[in-house]
């Protein structure tokens, strides 16, 4: 029930008591020997204090938190996220971008990580980026027409490097290629 109410106190801006209700719930779970395990299985208490720390501007707190909590629980999407956020929150878009395209390396059709990438790269003014990142996402949900848009945002970029104009053109040409093609497919029908 402590729980229920630290999240309560969170969603009503008032963090310190937020904080104070999840502590004593995280000790009294500690307490409980048949409980105790839950603490590591679940990402529940760890994302809730990791997101009072950020609502906190607490930000190195929320790192520290967010860090052993993917270590604890390595497969969870949900504290990658969180981590990202509390990274971009920081105002360290450059090491958000770097944690992020190493979560894209192993998981690269996940719409919200390209999202947040943008977002790191929109927190550094590298506009080209950012927009071949928006791409990205649009194409992962199949909305080509507006990745090619994007791209096409992208390409007018006055700081474009050569290396992301080769990306933008290899992407382009993929991407028309599959909506010529959808699109024939669509006439057969």
């Amino acid at each position: 029930a402590k729980y229920g109410l630290a999240f309560v106190a969170y969603k009503r801006h008032d963090y310190v008591k937020a904080q104070a209700l999840l502590e004593q719930v995280v000790a009294q779970v500690e307490r409980s020997a048949p409980h105790k395990a839950m603490l590591k299985q679940t990402s529940a208490f760890a994302s809730l204090a990791i997101d009072i720390a950020v609502a906190s501007k607490n930000y190195e707190l929320a790192l520290k938190l967010s860090q052993a909590a993917m270590q604890q629980l390595p497969l969870s999407r949900g504290l990658v996220y969180q981590h990202a956020e509390a990274l971009l929150s920081a105002k360290r878009a450059e090491d958000a971008a770097l944690f992020l395209r190493d979560q894209l390396s192993l998981y690269r059709h996940e719409v919200a990580l390209q999202n947040l990438l943008a977002k790191s790269y929109e927190a550094q003014g590298k506009q080209a980026l950012q927009h071949i990142a928006l791409a990205e996402a649009y194409a992962i949900e199949g909305a080509l027409a507006a990745a090619l848009q994007q791209l096409e945002i992208a390409r007018r970029d006055a700081k474009l490097q050569y290396f992301d104009l080769s990306v933008i053109d290899a992407r382009e040409r993929e991407w028309k290629e599959k909506l010529r093609v959808e699109n024939l497919e669509d006439k057969k029908r």
